[in-house]
């Protein structure tokens, strides 16, 4: 079997991380693989050393552009390359087209082109979790998605959200792997980087430093915990959005919590930075997945998160994790002062998020899930029939 694989992106988010995670496990088991990407910027260096051919082609998401000359522009662009690129794609004769997000609809045109079954992989919903609205609107967009032989939802909710607009009976949820570090219990490399602490109790949020990861609640829970009496500070990871970073060192000055908050940006290995805090927050508006909630379980943190999105498929609040409400700061304060006040409960509720976190993303479910499931949309040639004998049961 061989599968051309479409990314969004060329660095190392976390739609990239599933890519190198399904590769991986693809290629274990004889499955050919070749990934089409608009350019490299750190992806190329690991699919170089896990042996896997790539190709740059300069193509355009199909989201986010303002203006109708913007979105005019894209599809353009995306037209004229799709057909050079299929003739050569034609020569390699794979048997699937998968796009990795939807953020891109190059990989469909590509499968129209050579006549083969084209996956989806969903990753996101759009506007809730990141703001992006389709370039030529829903009811086309949608339409060209539920054309796909099949979609992968990385979560129920995404599913749920995707069949408000194409038929149910494409999607299937599939729990990603999260397996790419393979020892979380160990000490992780770039630990000496991290700042020393100055408080009795340190959190950490990791993301995108931007409105939908909402770095505010965590920020304002600070000031909340020390009125609670709770020495307390944070860590925020993430490469930032200029004009948020803006809005979060004003909440910082105006509240005086510059001793207690520290944004140290975007770094390179995020693990030694959960791994010397007590408690991860996630405070997203709504999350389609949270792979950094599903790291800190890993890692054996108690996880602190808004009840929105995937995380209450992730969590269940008290035994594996703690659910607060989106935007209620001084919920979430609660929440952190009863794990500073209950450290054997919080012990516990970490051990539990690790036991439950490393059986249900580990390499091995997943790949006993997808390599029949795209085996099934290979044989049938995207007819279904194979394609629903394979599925896996949400």
């Amino acid at each position: 079997m061989r599968i051309c694989f479409v990314s969004h992106g060329s660095g190392r988010g976390g739609a990239e991380e599933v890519l190198l995670e399904t590769l991986e496990c693809l290629k274990e088991q004889g499955v050919e693989c070749l990934v089409l990407m608009p350019g490299d910027m750190g992806l190329g260096a690991d699919l170089r050393k896990m042996g896997i051919p790539f190709w740059r082609v300069p193509f355009w998401p199909w989201m986010g552009h303002k203006g109708a000359w913007g979105r005019t522009q894209s599809a353009a662009r995306n037209l004229l390359l799709s057909v050079p690129v299929a003739l050569r794609l034609k020569a390699w004769k794979p048997d699937i087209i998968y796009s990795n997000t939807m953020v891109i609809g190059f990989g469909a045109l590509l499968a129209k082109l050579l006549g083969k079954p084209h996956v989806w992989h969903l990753h996101e919903i759009g506007y809730e979790d990141h703001g992006l609205r389709f370039d030529f609107g829903d009811k086309f967009s949608y339409g060209l998605i539920g054309s796909a032989a099949a979609c992968i939802a990385v979560s129920k909710i995404t599913a749920d959200k995707f069949a408000e607009h194409i038929d149910r009976s494409k999607i299937t949820v599939m729990f990603q792997s999260v397996h790419r570090r393979p020892q979380w219990q160990e000490k992780a490399t770039g630990a000496e980087a991290v700042p020393p602490r100055k408080h009795a109790l340190r959190c950490v949020i990791v993301g995108r430093i931007s409105e939908g990861k909402r770095q505010e609640d965590a920020v304002v829970a600070m000031d909340e915990l020390r009125t609670m009496g709770v020495d307390a500070e944070l860590l925020v990871i993430g490469r930032s959005n200029p004009g948020y970073r803006e809005r979060l060192d004003e909440i910082i000055r105006d509240r005086d919590l510059g001793d207690r908050v520290n944004i140290l940006g975007s770094v390179n290995d995020r693990l030694p930075y959960v791994q010397s805090s007590d408690v991860v927050l996630m405070c997203s508006r709504f999350e389609a997945f949270g792979r950094v909630t599903v790291e800190g379980m890993l890692s054996g943190k108690p996880v602190v998160a808004a009840n929105t999105g995937a995380n209450p498929e992730l969590i269940r609040d008290g035994e594996n994790g703690l659910l607060y409400t989106v935007r209620d700061t001084r919920e979430l304060a609660s929440k952190i002062k009863y794990l500073s006040e209950n450290p054997a409960i919080a012990s516990a509720i970490g051990r539990n998020a690790q036991t439950w976190s490393a059986a249900m993303f580990s390499k091995e479910r997943f790949s006993d899930e997808i390599i029949p499931f795209l085996r099934g949309i290979a044989m049938s040639g995207g007819s279904g029939a194979a394609r629903e004998e394979h599925s896996v049961a949400s």
